[in-house]
């Protein structure tokens, strides 16, 4: 009889035990997160959620301490069980879109953010984490649309990044004069440095050459270690014909950042195509940079397509037809390397793949006049005369909307 009661005594203690041990363990993981020891909150979580799986807010909780500490994974598989626990806790969703950007799964973020429905507070973090992951899908719209929510809601100390932001996503949409508002804005907003570039960049493409020099004057003046300023305005002054300033401002770019491969590149371009008394010159000095614009970035597709076309001088084919094939990887829906491709296939005396580039060339791009030209020259080679008449004609009516004579034809 004794140990009748002995075993029930110790059972009851066991049932009690644990179910405070469930609570006890979750208000410890509370105690461990506010402290910002996540690691222990972590732990503390594991072990209630052990005693009690069906405790949404443990799940919820420790899904954001596995957020902070970069546990995306887990994270993702704890707000996906809050979600099965109790399916109107959107917070979650909103959760997992965040942990979904962060891998970079953006396609995954902007399907989870948009089943957020209206969180309220949270609202702001929902546009800001779908507008950036649009952003990256190439959404471009649908990341102004988040950008436009996002202006309408967020106090206006914080307003600067969202117009910098809708800026970009709107030149990136070829919206110049919206670019150059928001960029505006941007500037009212907290006069940066960055948003004087970003709207000189916009004037350029207006183009409004001497605003977007003012743009990046301003710039400099903020920030004098801006290599991206120097950069830009270099690429201004070398569109005035000013080409030893701009070599000034490439290689004082280059001196601020030694990665910047853009500056390389505009350097190469420059000492391949603007000599000067004051600039030597000459295809393998215009190489060496392209090659070095190349080393620092493998995916600046500009820079194989310059260096394609130094070797096509060079008369280096093989190296120009890797160039043209490494252009048409990088942007296959780009029709300059195909036009690259199409020049050497000339000068090889392959008329037919010179044709066959300069179509693709014209499918991509029907007003590349210089296409028209390359393809007319191959066709006569090949003594197609009727077509080659009808490709000069239409490059000479390409030709005809600028100033400049047209280039005679052999």
């Amino acid at each position: 009889m004794k140990t009748i009661l002995l075993l029930a005594f110790f059972l009851t203690a066991i049932l009690n035990s644990y179910s405070q041990t469930s609570d006890d363990y979750f208000k410890e993981a509370g105690k461990k997160f506010d402290q910002h020891d996540y690691a222990g909150a972590v732990e503390y979580y594991n072990k209630g959620i052990a005693l009690d799986s069906t405790h949404a807010n443990s799940f919820l909780n420790r899904g954001n301490a596995r957020l902070i500490t970069k546990d995306y994974n887990g994270a993702i598989n704890d707000f996906t069980k809050v979600l099965e626990l109790d399916p109107k806790r959107k917070i979650a969703y909103l959760h997992i879109g965040e942990a979904k950007f962060y891998l970079k799964d953006f396609a995954g973020a902007i399907d989870a953010l948009n089943q957020t429905g209206d969180v309220g507070a949270w609202n702001v973090t929902v546009y800001d984490l779908r507008s950036r992951a649009k952003s990256q899908v190439k959404d471009h719209t649908g990341a102004i649309e988040d950008y436009s929510k996002l202006i309408a809601i967020i106090p206006k100390q914080n307003v600067w990044y969202v117009y910098q932001n809708r800026g970009t996503e709107r030149l990136n949409i070829n919206d110049i004069n919206g670019a150059i508002d928001d960029f505006t804005n941007a500037i009212e907003s907290d006069p940066k440095a960055i948003s004087y570039i970003s709207r000189g960049r916009a004037k350029m493409v207006k183009p409004d050459i001497k605003g977007a020099q003012e743009d990046f004057n301003k710039a400099i003046e903020l920030d004098p270690k801006s290599s991206e300023a120097y950069y830009y305005r270099g690429r201004v002054k070398e569109s005035t014909n000013d080409a030893e300033a701009a070599l000034e401002d490439y290689n004082r770019a280059i001196a601020l950042d030694p990665a910047n491969s853009d500056a390389y590149n505009a350097k190469g371009g420059l000492k391949m195509m603007r000599p000067t008394a004051n600039i030597s010159s000459g295809n393998q000095e215009a190489i060496n940079n392209f090659n070095k614009s190349i080393e620092i970035d493998p995916k600046n597709e500009t820079a194989y397509l310059n260096r394609g076309f130094a070797r096509l001088n060079q008369k280096d084919y093989t190296g120009a037809l890797e160039d043209a094939a490494k252009v048409i990887e990088l942007k296959p829906n780009d029709d300059s390397g195909y036009y690259l491709r199409a020049k050497v296939e000339f000068q090889l005396k392959n008329y037919s793949g010179a044709i066959a580039d300069a179509t693709k060339s014209i499918e991509l791009n029907p007003d590349e006049l210089l296409a028209y030209f390359i393809r007319g020259r191959a066709e006569k080679e090949l003594g197609q005369n009727d077509k080659a008449q009808i490709d000069f004609n239409r490059g000479q009516e390409l030709w005809n909307k600028n100033t400049k004579p047209m280039p005679q034809q052999k």
